[in-house]
């Protein structure tokens, strides 16, 4: 796999001269025996450097044989979802049966768009169902490696990276934003609620009506139940009882 480490060169055993050819010196051959260690050193090397990037990023490799109808997991794949290497059916269906009921189609789809050329790549998120039975949001990146003369694709490959956290974040903001934006309408309203009661009231010093913005006048228990959640309970201070009431 793409992931993995590479297949070390094999240097071929050489064949009995043949009587008459002519043959490289030896010292030719020392040459190209040490271009060969040489550049195995470097594959090698390289390659080392490729696994320990992809295992500092928490990376899964994949790789997806269309001719074959299998698909090749490194190590690390499986073990993002808890699972062990031979727990995951290395085929398409096994994949698919893992991805979540509400992303399958769409991620599917997206697929077969690079598939077919009608985009450059794969690049989506989708949920993957881990081995303690949770879903684990992943963060996939995927290109086709290799086609046919005709065009058509054999060899799909990609990473996977868990992404589960990050999601989880960005759900707790958006609700905290909803939530947020739900304590501002409710100021909003209140402060609307002020201002219709600010500003100069026309009252009738004898009957104690308001005239409204209509210009009627209105009882002042009416007009202010209309602009706020006030209401009115009815008595009589002292003042007025001993006054009407006198003992």
């Amino acid at each position: 796999m793409a992931c993995e480490m590479l297949a070390p060169f094999t240097v071929a055993t050489r064949s009995p001269p043949v009587t008459g050819a002519a043959q490289p010196a030896p010292e030719a051959q020392r040459f190209d025996l040490a271009d060969r260690r040489q550049l195995r050193a470097e594959v090698e090397r390289t390659q080392r450097l490729l696994d320990l990037a992809v295992e500092a990023q928490h990376l899964g490799c994949w790789e997806w044989d269309l001719r074959a109808d299998t698909v090749e997991y490194d190590r690390r794949w499986p073990a993002l979802l808890g699972y062990g290497p031979a727990e995951v059916q290395a085929t398409i269906l096994g994949w698919a049966a893992l991805v979540h009921p509400d992303d399958v189609h769409r991620v599917t789809a997206e697929i077969e768009a690079h598939l077919h050329g009608r985009a450059p790549h794969v690049e989506t998120e989708y949920r993957l169902r881990a081995r303690d039975g949770g879903w684990r949001w992943m963060h996939s990146r995927a290109r086709v490696t290799a086609r046919d003369a005709g065009g058509r694709a054999l060899r799909l490959t990609g990473t996977i990276a868990d992404v589960t956290s990050r999601r989880e974040a960005d759900e707790r903001v958006r609700e905290a934003l909803a939530q947020h934006e739900h304590v501002v309408a409710e100021l909003q309203e209140a402060l609307q609620r002020v201002r219709a009661l600010s500003g100069v009231l026309p009252i009738c010093a004898w009957c104690c009506r308001i005239r409204n913005d209509e210009g009627r006048w209105q009882r002042i228990e009416a007009y202010v139940a209309e602009r706020s959640e006030a209401r009115f309970s009815h008595g009589m201070c002292p003042e007025c009882y001993s006054r009407h009431f006198p003992p």
